[in-house]
């Protein structure tokens, strides 16, 4: 624990990854070494009584057990009350925030897999969500003035790539001084384990679940969050490391 004068504001990066195991991270020694050394804490625990994808998103959301937040399976997003979430409460309290990546299964006409509306989520800022299936390639992405723009099969349009760099947009337009909550959640490692083509020929192990697009890029330990906050003048930021399965 790190104690904090009354009334300061940390800013937050909360990232959630899909559908890892418990012991995913031990595959990826860089994540704690590289990527969170220099922020005020490191989270890698807790849990929620339902670990699957949309109960356990809509826990990290609310921070309530699954027979309070009614999402009891991944058809039940629109049980669940975006109103009240740790992103609009922050939002209230004067936070800049961000939610980039995927949002809430079963939501909105998001397509087949109704990932999210053409809407403005309830305290997002700058948005960045998947609409539609969350694919790694072949995909749409809506932002907070409800406008889609397509990414396709390119080697520029992988989502993770994008994301990372959706990621540092928001981080430098934001004006100093002012505190922010930044939440991504990409789809690695979730099956099927799309790698991008400069990967093909990684020696990278699939057995415990591939994280393509966490590993090895410019974005692959995530470095790049830390170095961006600090370059914003904001090394104290908590960052929260999560994934929906656990």
């Amino acid at each position: 624990m790190v104690d904090l004068p009354l009334g300061y504001q940390p800013s937050f990066i909360v990232v959630n990854t899909d559908d890892a195991p418990l012991d995913q991270y031990d595959n990826m020694p860089g994540m704690e070494a590289a990527w969170l050394a220099d922020f005020i804490d490191y989270t890698l625990n807790g849990s929620t009584n339902m670990p699957l994808c949309l109960p356990g998103r809509a826990a990290g959301f609310s921070g309530l057990r699954v027979e309070h937040h009614r999402g009891f399976g991944n058809s039940d997003g629109s049980n669940v009350d975006l109103d009240n979430t740790f992103i609009e409460a922050l939002h209230r309290a004067g936070y800049l925030t961000a939610a980039v990546g995927k949002w809430l299964n079963g939501f909105g006409e998001g397509g087949d897999a109704g990932f999210g509306t053409q809407e403005r989520q309830p305290g997002v800022d700058f948005q960045r969500i998947y609409w539609g299936a969350p694919t790694y390639y072949d995909y749409d992405v809506v932002d907070e003035n409800g406008d889609l723009t397509h990414y396709g099969s390119a080697e520029a349009d992988y989502a993770t790539d994008v994301q990372g760099q959706h990621c540092i947009d928001f981080l430098n337009s934001i004006l100093s001084n002012r505190p922010f909550c930044l939440y991504w959640a990409p789809r690695a490692p979730h099956a099927g384990f799309t790698p991008a083509n400069r990967h093909l020929s990684s020696n990278v192990s699939v057995t415990k679940g591939a994280s393509w697009g966490l590993l090895p890029s410019k974005y692959g330990n995530a470095a790049w969050l830390d170095d961006a906050a600090d370059d914003w003048g904001d090394a104290d930021a908590v960052a929260q490391l999560i994934t929906d399965h656990t």
